[in-house]
């Protein structure tokens, strides 16, 4: 396992109030939820209002919903100590859209997501280092990804 620093990361009152937790090490479980995120996730970016942080997975309600409810929602919990609703959305949107500015910050500057659109988005560096964290990436970006 990989130790990561957290020492860049930043707790909101909110997040200390509601117990939000990070990893200390890049496991298993947290590569496939990157790969998830990857998929299906991003970190938007609002230019009127930059002290908003904003995480937010989206799917298609018709083949994801199981996934987002019975993966992704638990994934969350555990990970992040983080409550989360799955909420469809219009016709065939689910999703799941929480704040956090531990996780956000987390996300950005210990694994390297990027914030705002996902135009040049790769499996992140740390994650590289270990192949198979690598392919549990890959699996989470196939869960959500991938069709055949």
């Amino acid at each position: 396992m990989i130790k990561l620093d957290l020492s860049k990361i930043e707790f909101s009152k909110k997040d200390k109030w509601f117990n939000i937790k990070l990893p200390t090490f890049l496991t298993s479980r947290l590569a496939y939820e990157t790969g998830v995120h990857i998929g299906d996730g991003s970190l938007p970016l609002y230019k009127f209002r930059p002290n908003i942080y904003r995480i937010y997975y989206s799917g298609n309600s018709l083949s994801e919903l199981p996934f987002f409810n019975n993966v992704l929602k638990p994934l969350i919990k555990e990970l992040y100590n983080k409550n989360v609703k799955v909420r469809k959305r219009r016709k065939n949107e689910c999703a799941i859209e929480f704040g956090s500015k531990a996780i956000f910050t987390f996300k950005n500057r210990v694994l390297g997501l990027p914030i705002g659109h996902k135009d040049k988005i790769s499996i992140p560096s740390i994650i590289l280092q270990d192949k198979k964290l690598t392919l549990d990436c890959l699996k989470g970006i196939a869960d959500t990804d991938f069709s055949l």
